[in-house]
């Protein structure tokens, strides 16, 4: 937590790193993760101000009857850098149709178990779990296969099944027809832990 109390955003940001501890949304709220993929949900009383506190009368007549300058506080001289962070909380975007044509493969690494990253060009519409698995069982450079490793597939800290369809996040064109689909940004993490039969 005292990387995100901190109000030294380079040291948060170096605590963070240090730890390999990842924010893919860019939202605390959403969790994060550790480079293993186990999430840990930051309670939300950890990231929003509290909104149900009794304000005390004398306490605030007191605030008000004393007067604080920027020389007086530290706090007020540091400024936020301009870089970008992934403790800043980014807008997602909307969804947006995109065209169907020849552009219709869009990449992903999938981090093995071995330690091995390997960049896999998928389907944006008609890809599933099932077929990803297969596409990764087909790479000579991923030394797993069909007879000799199981593969589990995560994302986001949560494991896969193989009924579930994959979609790229730009393809998104009705949200209401998402159920048994994830959502995937293009460049994505999906983890894979291999397992010798």
């Amino acid at each position: 937590m005292a990387a995100v109390t901190s109000s030294d955003l380079a040291m948060a940001q170096s605590i963070l790193d240090a730890a390999n501890i990842i924010i893919p949304t860019g939202n605390l709220a959403d969790g994060c993760y550790d480079e293993l993929g186990t999430r840990y949900v930051i309670p939300q009383y950890c990231i929003a101000e509290p909104t149900n506190l009794r304000q005390d009368p004398e306490a605030h007549r007191t605030a008000t009857n004393t007067t604080m300058t920027e020389d007086e506080d530290d706090t007020f001289k540091k400024t936020p850098t301009s870089s970008a962070s992934p403790l800043t909380s980014q807008p997602s975007p909307s969804p947006v149709h995109v065209p169907a044509g020849d552009d219709t493969l869009y990449p992903i690494t999938v981090r093995l178990s071995t330690a091995q990253d390997l960049k896999v060009h998928i389907s944006k519409h008609d890809e599933t779990v099932a077929s990803l698995r297969t596409r990764i069982f087909m790479m000579p450079e991923s030394n797993v296969t069909v007879q000799t490793h199981t593969l589990r597939l995560i994302y986001l800290g949560r494991l896969l099944s193989d009924n579930e369809g994959i979609v790229c996040e730009e393809a998104v064109t009705d949200e209401s027809k998402l159920d048994h689909v994830i959502v995937i940004p293009e460049g994505a993490i999906i983890q894979a832990l291999a397992a010798k039969k």
